[in-house]
């Protein structure tokens, strides 16, 4: 049996627009070490507000290519 809210994406109404935890059918993983599979255990531990901060914010923190700039 499936739920209406589940399966049928959220719009934006400003764009009218799917919202991104829809598209293309997947799901975006939360940030943080409990949203990474299989992220090993020692990395988990020392997991900080650094490391939140840039899973939080990726892609938009990728870094340029070189020669851009």
């Amino acid at each position: 049996m499936s739920h209406p809210d589940t399966d049928t994406p959220k719009i934006d109404p400003a764009t009218g627009r799917p919202l991104a935890d829809k598209v293309n059918g997947g799901d975006i993983r939360p940030a943080g070490p409990d949203g990474i599979p299989d992220l090993p255990e020692d990395i988990a531990e020392d997991w900080d507000e650094t490391d939140q901060a840039g899973d939080e914010s990726f892609p938009a923190s990728d870094p340029p290519g070189q020669g851009v700039g």
